[in-house]
């Protein structure tokens, strides 16, 4: 496996700029892929779809790395859940608006998603256990959710040069809506976040192979993602974000993200159980049931109104 990557991560970085005009190209059509379709006062727009492969996949994997208990199945829906009411409560304080009604924060599920390990932790004793499983999904549900980004144009960045740059043009993206950034070349923001989230997953897999604490999965994940992060801030674009001393919110977010990853890797806990995956079709059923969930929280919206969390775009 080790000589796998190594031919296949040469062959990327010895034709580093051909690779990086396919992914540009990719990501500019998916950012100006918007579709919706109207069903009474429903509105379903095309983003839901990763949205739902994102949420649904996430339980896949914590739910099959998590063996065949069935108790601990439960323990990650709920854990989801709140990650997900953590995240539309969170955004909704910092950028909800008029226009804006029902946006969703990735920090608002990690903090949404801890605390719900730590309390049902608590009754259970599966608090770092439920983290492990959580940290091993999150990058691969993160990096699926940047897609949907590109679409919705929500984690855009500031304008970039020509090689580097994607163009919006569709007019209910973000960009275009409430930036007012239409035609402009802007750096790639959530193909970053998408690259960086598959190193990080990838990593993770190998620690889990390696048989390391359960801590450390958490801990190391945390760290990466607070790195990521903070250099992925610092190439947006997005007006509606609150700057605090010279930095970003979110890069604020990112330092206390690697610091409490530190404090995770210094934690004692078990060793993760190793690779073996449950073959449960009831974490398959769950997974699709979750998927239609976060797929229509974030997919679909009612345009004709006016209250809170009612839209994701402008009419």
């Amino acid at each position: 496996a080790d000589i796998v990557a190594a031919v296949l991560v040469f062959a990327a970085l010895r034709n580093a700029g051909r690779v990086w005009e396919l992914m540009r190209r990719a990501a500019e059509g998916v950012a100006n892929s918007w579709r919706e379709w109207r069903i009474g006062k429903l509105r379903l727009i095309n983003h839901g779809f990763y949205a739902a492969l994102a949420g649904g996949g996430g339980i896949a994997i914590s739910g099959a790395l998590g063996g065949d208990g069935r108790e601990l199945l439960g323990q990650l829906v709920l854990v989801y859940l709140c990650g997900l009411l953590g995240a539309g409560l969170w955004a909704q304080q910092l950028e909800g608006s008029p226009k804006l009604s029902r946006p969703f924060g990735y920090y608002g599920s990690v903090i949404g998603g801890i605390g719900a390990c730590v309390v049902v932790g608590v009754f259970s004793g599966d608090t770092m256990s439920l983290l492990a499983l959580v940290a091993m999904a999150a990058p691969w549900i993160q990096g699926v959710g940047r897609l949907r980004c590109l679409v919705q144009g929500c984690c855009h960045g500031r304008e970039a040069p020509e090689a580097v740059g994607i163009r919006y043009w569709q007019p209910r993206s973000r960009v275009c809506a409430l930036a007012d950034l239409r035609g402009l070349p802007l750096h790639p923001t959530p193909l970053y976040s998408f690259l960086a989230n598959v190193v990080i997953g990838v990593l993770l897999l190998r620690l889990w192979s390696l048989g390391v604490a359960l801590s450390l999965i958490t801990g190391v994940y945390l760290m990466l993602n607070g790195l990521a992060r903070f250099v992925e801030e610092s190439y947006r674009g997005e007006p509606q974000t609150p700057i605090i001393s010279g930095l970003r919110v979110y890069q604020w977010m990112a330092v206390l993200s690697f610091l409490a990853g530190m404090a995770f890797t210094m934690l004692p806990s078990p060793a993760v159980p190793g690779f073996s995956i449950s073959p449960d079709p009831l974490v398959l059923i769950v997974a699709v049931l979750y998927g239609l969930l976060a797929g229509f929280a974030m997919g679909v919206d009612f345009p004709g109104s006016a209250k809170r969390f009612a839209r994701l775009a402008e009419a």
